[in-house]
């Protein structure tokens, strides 16, 4: 209870109207990891974050739902930013049909494989030119999104978005992006696409892949194929995330990504990390990555809350 109220007052903070007849939530993480990066040690705060979300009954099965998420820095906490998904939108028996800042719907399909979220391990940013590691090549939310999903139809949904107001290359094309996924049980399966402009870029970019979980054990594979409209430079990329729980507190994890670029040399890039929960929302990890582009070995050791 306390949590909401301070949600509300939050909330109100930022004018959101009638906020207080709106379900309403406060919530985030913090996390702090000391590294070795090339030798060197550092610190960071990857995925710190804080956000107010809410859905209020419309009536009729009907909801109205909003969202205002921002990026914190340990480092520097005065330098908040609201750049996450921050949102309003509408849900029903058709789905959701929601407008603002969002994840795409490549990025979303693409999550399950991201087994060393929010850590060292995927930290490095691309824009297409050098994808992220152990990222989906395509990783965005932008501003301006309309976006729809639909419900969940025994496991199977259809994920769309476009960003009708953008046109960075002048080529009279609406940037989008598609993907379909089945979460049945053990099995996890998607296929998604999309044709999006980024940091100055026309790109399209394709994946497949899948999960399996048996037992502690779940592992996946995943395919991209990546092409720079502007210069057509294509890249293909094999990931490969492996995660183990050991007991109810230990989980082990580990991933392989290939990328096989037309213009350049290949890369193998190598993680393993172990994690440990302190409780339901507190917990530490240590993680190590080889990174073949620039030949090196990091290390990240660090402690996450969620609330």
């Amino acid at each position: 209870m306390n949590k909401k109220i301070l949600a509300v007052a939050v909330a109100a903070a930022f004018a959101v109207p009638a906020i207080a007849a709106a379900d309403t939530t406060l919530y985030g993480q913090v996390n702090f990891e000391v590294q070795s990066l090339d030798g060197d040690i550092d610190t960071g705060s990857y995925g710190s974050r804080i956000g107010v979300k809410g859905s209020e009954d419309l009536g009729g099965g009907l909801k109205g739902l909003f969202q205002i998420e921002g990026s914190v820095t340990l480092s520097d906490p005065s330098n908040a930013n609201w750049n996450r998904n921050t949102f309003v939108g509408l849900n029903g028996g058709f789905g959701t049909v929601l407008g603002g800042r969002h994840d795409h719907p490549y990025k979303i399909a693409s999550l399950p494989f991201r087994n060393f979220g929010d850590t060292l391990v995927d930290s490095t940013s691309g824009s297409g030119v050098k994808p992220p590691n152990f990222k989906a090549q395509s990783f965005l939310r932008s501003s301006g999104v309309v976006a729809y999903i639909s419900p969940n139809m025994s496991g199977f949904q259809v994920l769309a978005a476009v960003v009708p107001f953008t046109d960075d290359n002048g080529d009279g094309q609406t940037p989008f992006s598609l993907a379909a996924t089945y979460k049945q049980g053990p099995i996890y399966f998607t296929v998604a696409y999309e044709d999006m402009e980024d940091a100055g870029l026309d790109y399209e970019t394709a994946l497949v892949g899948g999960t399996y979980k048996i037992g502690g054990l779940t592992a996946g594979v995943m395919y991209e194929q990546l092409e720079v409209q502007s210069t057509g430079n294509e890249t293909a990329r094999w990931l490969i995330p492996v995660t183990y729980d050991l007991n109810n507190n230990v989980t082990l994890r580990a991933a392989v990504q290939m990328d096989d670029p037309d213009v350049g040399e290949d890369s193998t890039d190598f993680a393993v990390g172990a994690q440990y929960k302190l409780s339901k929302r507190t917990e530490t990890y240590v993680n190590v990555v080889t990174r073949d582009d620039n030949e090196t070995t990091d290390f990240g050791l660090g402690v996450r809350h969620k609330f």
